[in-house]
């Protein structure tokens, strides 16, 4: 439980630190990984229990396919936020 819940953590961080709520890249760099460090999970303000992180995390700008699949979310309705 202890591993699933750092990894949860680190996956809405990296989402935080990288995307915006959109799923565009904060950087112009593709790829780009910011550094995570557990000591400033504190400092960050970013709300770990917010589901909004964990979709942008697997749908984001860096992903195949992002504008086609953003349209078709949008335009199937599926798209929850």
């Amino acid at each position: 439980m202890l591993a699933s819940e750092i990894h949860r953590l680190y996956t809405v961080t990296m989402a935080w630190k990288t995307y915006d709520a959109d799923g565009r890249r904060l950087y112009k760099v593709k790829n780009y990984r910011p550094v995570f460090r557990i000591s400033g999970i504190c400092d960050w303000d970013v709300d770990f229990n917010s589901p909004l992180w964990l979709r942008v995390a697997e749908f984001n700008e860096d992903k195949p396919l992002f504008r086609l699949r953003r349209l078709l979310h949008r335009l199937g309705g599926s798209d929850k936020r």
